[in-house]
């Protein structure tokens, strides 16, 4: 068991975060820690008790939302609150959960040309027709509106370099050569 008294910036969901914090002006006597966690969906207070002169709190990171969870760490008596500390964490998912199967590792973009791909093909499920591209859903723009979006995001695709295709990742370029008819 590995102790810390530093919050990381970012774990896997279902770790346990040791900590124990030495605060000089907030004794384990006198005071005690509070870490708070928020993300969007989610909020976790954990209460830190005292470990002779420090404060040790353990985090089971499974009651975190994956993705970016705000945190702050307040020293707290009977009459006094204060903030001492405050960051971010980022809380990545458990490959090795039973949940993994709802997990779309894919980026947005990768996910917007898919949805298009099947929305023009006619084969889009509900899901993909909800999605949202430059404020419109896809199943309510019109055909010419979803080829021209599929384009856009093919384009935007192949600048960043994540070219489906591209085994090291590295940008894809093709040689365009204009024709001239009289």
């Amino acid at each position: 068991m590995k102790t810390s008294d530093k919050i990381p910036s970012h774990c896997v969901q279902g770790d346990t975060l040791y900590l124990l914090f030495a605060e000089d002006e907030y004794p384990a006597a006198e005071y005690t820690l509070v870490l708070s966690f928020v993300s969007p969906s989610s909020k976790l207070v954990v209460q830190g008790k005292a470990s002779g002169l420090e404060h040790e709190i353990v985090v089971d990171t499974k009651s975190l939302a994956i993705g970016r969870n705000d945190w702050q760490l307040k020293a707290a008596s009977v009459d006094y609150s204060k903030t001492i500390r405050s960051g971010r964490i980022e809380v990545q998912p458990d490959f090795a959960s039973d949940n993994i199967e709802k997990l779309d590792n894919r980026s947005w973009l990768e996910q917007a040309i898919e949805a298009l791909q099947s929305a023009i093909k006619g084969l889009a499920g509900k899901t993909q027709l909800k999605m949202e591209i430059d404020g419109m859903q896809i199943e309510r723009m019109s055909l010419e509106e979803k080829i021209n979006a599929l384009k856009n995001l093919q384009l935007m695709q192949s600048v960043s370099g994540s070219a489906s295709g591209s085994p090291s990742g590295s940008k894809t370029f093709k040689t365009i050569r204009p024709r001239f008819y009289n």
